[in-house]
């Protein structure tokens, strides 16, 4: 057991004090809403207790984990991000067949996007993409937005929809936490994989001495101190090109790994799934956003390592004991719960 007085020290973003506080219930008026009014209380032969019933329009049914091209998980759309428009994806539990393969574009009020995601780890992963690499996970994003902004405001994280037995939930802005922003003039934008680091057009003082663009490093510790972004935008008229990587979760094991500390994610989330999201915190509007389903997680599959897992009461009573366990080391498990949020939404995780 780890001891109480362990310390964890993670650096985490000061402007991300509007940490992903779990929505509220999905508005009657969403795509989903009438789907959810109609579930069961046995639902694929789990229970749903403590699970948002808008959510659960979007759990995948056993089966579809098997014929997954990114077996063991299902990426599915988030009913609570209304308006989302995805190449004609309308099914809550559809599996979304583009992800290790190809961009794809999303288009609410918010503006347009154009996405590329690679997952390490799943049947579907190409191996090109992480050689040479730790890296678990690779979102790039290019956005064209309609309305503007604040610069704050736009966010990376994972919201709680759940009652997770360790609530762990944060947004932390994109300007502290991607590892490459590229801001460019509509017509002049780069390819999705060819930008290089510059947000000169969007903040003229992020410079280095001799007014070149500072490196991705400097630019997620000015950004970090939120006098140096005041009343900047994110406007329409200018092309952003974000990409975030990160090392720690490992989404097809399911695990979080922070080198003296591996954690197995899916006791301590309750079949909350894992999320790839960027939101406009201001205005509770998503840019977009995904839910990543683990088969293990959800169903007690066998588990990586190839242990036979449980089924639905197994799982309870494995989240019960990581929540006692958590619980009872006292302060530890405040600066555990920190020290996710940081490692999983600060960016500060090196150049692989």
């Amino acid at each position: 057991m780890a001891s109480p007085d362990l310390e964890i020290e993670v650096e985490v973003s000061p402007a991300a004090a509007q940490a992903g506080k779990p929505p509220p219930a999905g508005p009657a008026g969403t795509p989903f809403a009438a789907a959810a009014a109609q579930l069961p209380a046995d639902f694929h032969g789990i229970s749903l207790k403590g699970v948002d019933p808008l959510l659960a329009t979007a759990i995948p049914p056993p089966a579809a984990f098997k014929s997954s091209p990114h077996y063991p998980l299902i990426f599915t759309q988030n009913p609570f991000a209304a308006g989302q428009v995805s190449l004609g994806e309308a099914a809550p539990n559809e599996n979304l067949p583009w992800i290790n393969t190809r961009a794809y574009e999303t288009e609410n009020d918010m503006g347009r996007c154009k996405i590329e995601i690679h997952v390490r780890g799943v049947k579907s992963s190409q191996a090109e993409k992480f050689r040479g690499k730790k890296r678990f996970v690779h979102t790039a994003i290019q956005a064209r937005l309609t309305r503007p902004v604040v610069a704050g405001d736009l966010c990376l994280g994972q919201e709680l929809f759940n009652e997770a037995a360790v609530p762990v939930f944060f947004m932390n802005p994109v300007l502290a936490s991607c590892q490459l922003i590229n801001v460019a003039r509509a017509g002049e934008e780069p390819g999705l994989w060819d930008a290089k680091e510059d947000v000169r057009l969007m903040l003229p003082d992020a410079v280095d001495a001799k007014g070149a663009p500072l490196s991705s490093e400097a630019r997620r510790k000015w950004c970090d101190v939120p006098a140096n972004i005041e009343g900047a935008v994110f406007s329409p008229g200018l092309v952003y090109t974000f990409h975030f990587w990160q090392h720690y979760a490992d989404f097809g094991k399911y695990r979080l790994n922070l080198g003296f500390l591996n954690l197995d994610l899916a006791p301590l989330l309750h079949r909350s799934p894992l999320q790839l999201t960027c939101k406009d915190v201001g205005s509770g509007s998503y840019a977009f956003s995904l839910l990543v389903w683990h088969e293990r997680a959800l169903y007690g599959r066998i588990n990586a390592a190839g242990d036979a897992a449980g089924g639905d009461d197994d799982a309870t009573a494995a989240a019960d004991q990581a929540a006692r366990l958590l619980r009872g080391s006292g302060s530890l498990t405040s600066r555990l719960l920190s020290g996710l949020s940081g490692v999983l939404g600060s960016g500060r995780q090196g150049s692989k």
